[in-house]
């Protein structure tokens, strides 16, 4: 059996975005006003700029508490301390066996 455990505590009332690879900062803070994490795209773009995070945000699955400010979202993203996963693999699988029972589970 094949178990994928999400290691990540996330506390009830936070909210979780994936930041792709090669998104621009612009494109970033609309993903995060999207998903209510700012309210102003703009003022987070700003802020990453004025602040000198621009290029250092890193792509990840990030958690965001309720009522993160600005600065908080950035430093989370900057950060790079993504959502973490554990993939528990049965006694006996094979690097071979271990692909073909994932595409099942999914």
């Amino acid at each position: 059996m094949l178990t994928l455990c999400d290691t990540a505590m996330t506390a009830p009332d936070a909210k979780t975005v994936e930041i792709k690879r090669g998104l621009r900062t612009s494109e970033i803070a609309v993903a995060l006003q999207d998903a209510g994490i700012v309210s102003d795209a703009a003022l987070f773009s700003a802020a990453a700029s004025l602040t000198g995070a621009r290029g250092k945000l890193k792509a990840g699955e990030y958690d965001f508490p309720a009522g993160v400010s600005v600065k908080d979202a950035l430093n989370i993203i900057v950060s790079g301390k993504a959502r973490a996963y554990k993939i528990l693999i049965p006694e006996g699988f094979t690097v071979f066996a271990f692909p073909a029972a994932h595409q099942r589970r999914l």
